[in-house]
């Protein structure tokens, strides 16, 4: 588990959205895993203060292919309904299934999805070795709408990044789309049975890869990047493997290590000056 002392994050620019990726310098920042929930909440709330933003979106990740469309918060204050989920997709069963354990009541007031898209919510995602992704859609004004996605390997394969850039076009239509692929496990590192790496690649060609010792693996991040090419996605990359690089949690190297978060904030949902911010990726 990692119980870091508080650190500031990394932000940085694109089309006058602001994003970053947590390290375990800021420590975990999921419920689900076992940790005080009491300074899990403190950390989010530290990171979105000094972000100048008043708090992140999180989900109830499950590995499915569902995208949430997350609408203003006065709205929803409005509504008295809390969070919403309008699932751009349904779920599979077995994915339903396999989550069903690992729902904590801490979790239950979250959105059930692994990717949002958003006009106006600051939003995160939760990752250990799966592929973070953080959208911008942008018009001749800058960012207009975010998004984020939890890319591991079921959910790649099923297609939830070709439902989080749809979604974002519906929320955005006409904008264009960048993403920002994070730190994850690199192909070289992420061994599977050849089972495994015959079936993704059969779902998702392109995705099988090998491991530096010639046994069979999956290039996740590899794959997505090609995956958000293909839909005309301005896709940047961090290019850090979590189970290689220690700042980064990683659930293959420890199993009970936590979750760093992608985070993604739309231009109107931050305080000017609130923190410093990087370049635009490139």
């Amino acid at each position: 588990m990692t119980h870091a002392a508080a650190s500031p994050v990394e932000w940085h620019e694109l089309h006058g959205a602001r994003w970053a990726f947590t390290t375990a310098a800021q420590g975990n920042l999921a419920l689900h895993v076992g940790d005080d929930p009491v300074a899990v909440r403190q950390r989010r709330a530290r990171i979105a203060a000094e972000a100048g933003c008043e708090s992140f979106e999180f989900m109830d990740q499950y590995h499915s292919d569902v995208v949430a469309h997350v609408p203003p918060r006065a709205a929803r204050q409005s509504q008295d309904s809390g969070p919403q989920t309008a699932a751009a997709g349904e779920a599979p069963a077995a994915a339903q299934a396999a989550s069903a354990g690992l729902e904590s009541a801490a979790q239950r007031d979250a959105v059930r999805a692994d990717a949002m898209v958003s006009r106006s919510v600051p939003l995160a995602v939760l990752v250990a070795d799966c592929v973070p992704v953080v959208f911008v859609a942008h018009g001749p004004q800058g960012a207009v709408a975010v998004g984020v996605a939890h890319a591991g390997r079921e959910g790649l394969l099923s297609g939830i990044l070709e439902r989080t850039v749809e979604a974002l076009r519906a929320e955005a239509p006409g904008a264009g789309i960048a993403a920002v692929v994070g730190p994850s496990i690199c192909g070289e590192c992420y061994e599977v049975p050849e089972e495994m790496a015959a079936a993704g690649e059969a779902r998702s060609p392109g995705v099988r890869s090998a491991t530096r010792r010639g046994t069979p693996s999956l290039d996740l991040p590899g794959r997505a990047r090609a995956i958000l090419e293909s839909l005309d996605v301005d896709a940047h990359v961090v290019g850090a493997c979590t189970l290689e690089d220690e700042r980064y949690p990683s659930h293959r190297r420890d199993p009970g290590a936590g979750r760093l978060a992608g985070l993604v904030i739309p231009p109107d949902s931050v305080s000017p000056g609130a923190a410093h911010v990087g370049e635009e990726a490139a």
